[in-house]
């Protein structure tokens, strides 16, 4: 602690990933088969942080170094039961990042945060320096008000910058592109809004609405989101 309002931290973490049933005991010969003697994955990161704090304001910088090792994977299998097996080699992913985030709080109603990343990675085989499928930038802004008359509001936007292009040797879709993920949340006390006595039961009515912008989105990976969508809930308490 630097200061009253001033910090910074370092951080030193390891963690480990299992292989999965699937990846060790498989048996889809003569394509591929699993491997009981895969040892886990490994991940070792470092971070380097300074952070202000105050009443109405909290920010903060990091820095971080992730390096991943014994990465398992398909290789050819020298055994001729199958043409693949699961094998852990040598392989190293290593990222390196940087990320700024922060939360405002404008006044007792209304708040605002965000955070914006960039990261970019590199493997020991290839000499790659941009492997992945996630995009280097990203970017996060938010806003939230909440009236003492029983109504709050939400609009978030997620910024996802233009993705690695995946080497696919036929392409299906366009390519993946830049966009902006917008979602917003409405909820409303009736008995609030409308001065009602206890009498009646507590009633709120919510909004939610998803992809506002109707976006196009196309992913080089699994994660796919749809068009825009409106989901409504009303909940009673008695």
């Amino acid at each position: 602690k630097l200061t009253d309002n001033i910090g910074a931290k370092l951080l030193y973490g390891k963690a480990f990933r299992s292989p999965t049933a699937s990846e060790t005991n498989v048996n889809l010969a003569p394509i591929v088969v699993g491997n009981p003697d895969l040892k886990p994955e490994t991940i070792t990161t470092y971070d380097a942080q300074i952070f202000y704090k105050d009443t109405n304001l909290e920010t903060a910088l990091t820095f971080y170094h992730s390096k991943t090792n014994n990465i398992i994977g398909v290789a050819s299998n020298p055994d001729p039961i199958s043409l693949f097996s699961f094998q852990a080699g040598d392989g190293r992913l290593t990222y390196k990042g940087i990320e700024w985030e922060g939360k405002w709080k404008v006044n007792a109603n209304l708040s605002v945060l965000g955070s914006i990343s960039y990261d970019h990675g590199e493997d020991n085989i290839t000499d790659s320096r941009d492997i992945g499928s996630s995009p280097h930038l990203l970017g996060k802004l938010g806003a939230a008000y909440s009236s003492p008359r029983g109504y709050s509001v939400g609009l978030f936007d997620q910024y996802y910058g233009d993705p690695i292009d995946s080497d696919v040797s036929v392409r299906r879709n366009p390519a993946a592109k830049n966009v902006h993920y917008i979602t917003s949340n409405l909820s409303l006390n009736l008995n609030q809004a409308l001065d009602l006595s206890d009498a009646y039961p507590d009633t709120t009515v919510n909004f939610y609405i998803d992809n506002l912008l109707d976006e196009t989105i196309y992913a080089n990976n699994a994660h796919v989101r749809g068009g825009r969508a409106l989901y409504g809930k009303i909940s009673i308490k008695f």
